[in-house]
């Protein structure tokens, strides 16, 4: 009996098919026949990644076996690459030193500064939340909903008027 993995390229839109015997099939095998599909070559075996659309999880062991139906995208890394996170984009990793570890046994626990926090009259208003722009993220929305909210009352105040003249 045949079956069939859907595979397809982060780029594109529509699912390809390729055909294996029986009810199963391992991630090692199931990338040498995509690799076969797309013509890559042998070489390039080593360097596709399968991921699960759905989950999001990389089929990372060539032992794995995966059902007929399957629905897989494919991620060509180079093969010096694999396993490796690259971080994202404007965000800087923060250095595992013995530095900041004793800057965190330094703080307090939280119920440690619970105690010494000051009386609720004592407290000052949170600050307003901005995005990375400067602005606020939610001024807009709010001023939306409180000008939507006054023209409701404004459309209910003019129907009891006109039910009342009536």
């Amino acid at each position: 009996m045949s079956g069939l993995i859907y595979f397809k390229l982060r780029s594109q839109l529509s699912f390809s098919t390729v055909t294996f015997d029986g009810h199963f099939v391992s991630v090692g095998e199931a990338r040498r026949l995509i690799a076969a599909k797309m013509n890559l070559g042998a070489d390039a075996i080593s360097e596709l990644v399968l991921t699960d659309p759905r989950t999001g999880t990389e089929h990372k062991d060539e032992s794995e076996q995966l059902p007929k139906s399957t629905s897989v995208v494919v991620r060509r890394v180079p093969a010096g690459q694999q396993g490796r996170l690259r971080p994202l984009l404007g965000t800087t990793p923060a250095p595992a030193t013995a530095a900041g570890q004793q800057q965190q046994q330094q703080q307090p626990s939280p119920a440690a500064a619970a105690d010494e926090a000051p009386p609720p009259s004592q407290q000052q208003e949170p600050a307003a939340v901005t995005d990375e722009f400067g602005a606020d993220p939610f001024a807009q929305q709010a001023a939306a909903l409180k000008a939507q909210q006054e023209a409701a009352q404004a459309a209910a105040a003019a129907a009891q008027q006109r039910q009342e003249t009536e």
